[in-house]
């Protein structure tokens, strides 16, 4: 069995300077990667020189990359900074870097984009034009080179099942921004976007069926040497959990059950109760206009509502999963094995959707991996 290495984690510069920050410098951090929200992380870096030494190097704006045991975790810019005095303390420096996804969710979709006979792969990367990306900023984990309205794959190949969209509803709607417009436009593809550790933006569809990347355990008496988990939650939490999903778009008035765009999705679990648990939720939103949008938003709704129905949160020590011979880098969409004796031995492989990596210089390092059970993840 080979020795496992020390964990380490580098901020660096990527506009030039040369300027990095090893984490032993630091207080405190948290590294978030996310499948439902843009990535971000978190520093604070201490000692009485620390603002005055590092002010203009950590500059509002600039662009920075974070690398965890070697290998990138997240590229984005640097937006928040705050100094921070205490008598006991002294001055700590607190920093936010976040992704390109971010900038997403607070920038408005240029109105002018065209939608007339491209592809969703080219709408996508015209929304993100504004925003300094181009194809290469890009992972496309699925075929995109197909009709916006239609779906139908420039090359051939079947057509996905599609909620019917009109021409004018394919256009940006002010004030949209850059994420609302593509993720109307992917979810109606059946996928979505989230950020990858070295910076890009994945377009696809997180794949709960993949073999698992980490054995994650938690056993008692002479097994317990294999074990890897400093600590294991598994939660079933139906309180969130409608057992239908109701959408309701516009044209509704008073009575939303008259909209003229609505769409019912049910929870299998709660809909199979029997006698009948009534537990009926219901978004009404006017700006759904189309039923593609109403389709849409009622699949999401349900799936991040059934998040805790059936999941794990996963505390290991150390920032990448260790084979015994090597370090493999936690990341999302990616699948744990998980067996913890107490909750019945093998308990399955479970999609992981968040990672958030924590630790000081003084008090070690540890990730939490948070799961949902395969099927619950439907686009």
């Amino acid at each position: 069995m080979g020795k496992r290495e020390r964990d380490t984690v580098l901020i660096e510069s990527v506009q030039g300077g040369g300027f990095s920050i090893v984490v032993d410098r630091a207080t405190q951090y948290d590294i978030t990667l996310d499948l439902t929200a843009p990535s971000s992380a978190r520093f604070e870096l201490g000692d009485d020189g620390t603002w005055s030494v590092i002010r203009d190097a950590l500059g509002i704006g600039g662009q920075f990359a974070v690398s965890v045991n070697d290998k990138p975790r997240l590229t984005g810019r640097l937006l928040t900074r705050n100094l921070a005095v205490s008598a006991d303390a002294g001055a700590t420096v607190q920093v936010v870097i976040r992704t390109k996804l971010a900038d997403a969710m607070f920038t408005a979709v240029d109105p002018k984009i065209g939608t007339s006979n491209t592809t969703l792969e080219a709408i996508i990367l015209a929304a993100f034009f504004r925003l300094g990306l181009d194809k290469k900023d890009f992972i496309f984990k699925t075929d995109l080179a197909r009709d916006l309205v239609t779906g139908r794959g420039k090359g051939g190949g079947a057509t996905p099942d599609l909620s019917k969209m009109k021409e004018d509803e394919a256009r940006p709607h002010p004030p949209e921004t850059v994420w609302s417009f593509c993720e109307r436009h992917l979810s109606r593809f059946h996928m979505m976007m989230w950020d990858a550790p070295d910076g890009r933006i994945v377009i696809g569809a997180p794949d709960d069926q993949q073999s698992p990347s980490y054995f994650m355990t938690a056993h008692r008496g002479i097994a317990a040497r294999t074990n890897n988990l400093l600590s294991a939650q598994k939660t079933e939490d139906f309180e969130d959990v409608p057992a239908e999903m109701w959408v309701y778009g516009v044209g509704g008035g008073k009575d939303q059950s008259k909209a003229r765009v609505k769409f019912l999705t049910v929870d299998p679990i709660l809909a199979a109760v029997d006698p009948f648990l009534d537990r009926t939720a219901m978004v009404i939103d006017e700006s759904i206009v189309t039923q593609a949008q109403a389709e849409a938003r009622a699949r999401r709704e349900l799936m991040r509502r059934r998040l805790m129905s059936d999941s794990w949160v996963l505390e290991t020590d150390g920032l990448s999963y260790w084979t015994g011979s090597e370090r493999i880098a936690y990341g999302i969409d990616t699948v744990a094995d998980v067996k913890v004796d107490v909750a019945g031995g093998a308990n399955g492989a479970y999609l992981v959707y968040q990672t958030k990596m924590t630790g000081s210089a003084d008090k070690g390092h540890t990730t939490q991996l948070t799961g949902c059970g395969r099927g619950i993840w439907a686009l």
